[in-house]
């Protein structure tokens, strides 16, 4: 079975709706109180890497929180021994979600920035043995040694994230000559086209919200049209949600249209859900 490790930060996401985002300075009225905690982070990528004997590289601390977030991936059949536990609390997300459809995210990081790095014992040795590296949003410092640390066979799956501190400009040039595919959104291009020096031989797939998926290689190029989510639907976790699918679905084989059909119709099936769950706990 191919063996998939996921680098990355976890979080413990709390989830608050508002009428409105009023400014800096003014209050923004709460419409929905927090729901209960969730495991974000790289938790909801491993959705659509069941076919996979997957494990996780991440840090945590020793609350209830993260307890949570390890039970999680856990109970999705993820291999959790690379998870380093630290003393203090969970990398945490505050997410604020308006009817319009913005949201502000704030992000605690928590005990992963201050102990974040590879355990030659339980880490290192799951990064070079893995056939797939996913490479999530984490400290830089480890995304060098990971990168490193992989097999010259391994596949490697470079999700971008907007942080230049987790993604310097020299590490993203890096990630971009050794990645096999490459996941970002449009508000991310600049941040991608600024570290390719040259012509990429990746797979990049590109989403543009309710537009389409673009995707190219080489000389190759195409999208993919998506049907757009109704407004105010809480798109917490979408991302990663489709990400994860898409991967999962590449890596078994399927061609890069029917994968992203494929990601796409997931990420509105698991909207579909938190919608349905959302509107039950209101009624």
């Amino acid at each position: 079975m191919t063996r998939a490790v996921v680098v990355g930060y976890a979080s413990v996401d709390t989830c608050v709706g508002v009428d409105r985002f009023e400014g800096v300075g003014r209050t923004s009225l709460i419409s929905r109180a927090a729901r209960q905690p969730e495991a974000g982070g790289i938790a909801r990528l491993f959705a659509g890497l069941k076919a996979f004997k997957c494990a996780a590289i991440s840090w945590v601390g020793k609350d209830a929180g993260s307890q949570m977030w390890v039970d999680t991936l856990n109970r999705m059949g993820v291999d959790t021994t690379g998870v380093t536990a630290l003393e203090g609390g969970a990398p945490s997300a505050y997410l604020f979600h308006s009817a319009s459809g913005e949201t502000v995210c704030f992000f605690d990081p928590g005990v992963a920035d201050a102990g974040a790095m590879l355990v030659p014992e339980e880490q290192s040795a799951t990064v070079s043995a893995a056939d797939v590296v996913v490479i999530a949003v984490g400290p830089s410092r480890v995304t060098r040694e990971v990168l490193a640390r992989i097999s010259d066979t391994c596949t490697l799956v470079w999700i971008v994230k907007a942080d230049p501190d987790a993604f310097p400009l020299s590490l993203r040039t890096q990630l971009l000559d050794r990645a096999d595919i490459v996941v970002h959104s449009h508000q991310e291009d600049g941040f991608v086209r600024e570290a390719a020096g040259g012509a990429v031989k990746s797979l990049i797939i590109r989403t543009a919200g309710a537009e389409s998926v673009h995707w190219a290689r080489g000389d190759a190029a195409g999208q993919v049209p998506v049907q757009a989510v109704a407004s105010g639907v809480d798109a917490t976790g979408a991302g990663d949600w489709f990400a994860g699918h898409l991967i999962g679905a590449l890596l078994s084989g399927s061609g890069v249209t029917e994968s992203i059909e494929s990601a796409v119709k997931a990420t509105h099936q698991y909207l579909d859900r938190k919608s349905t769950r959302l509107n039950s706990s209101h009624t």
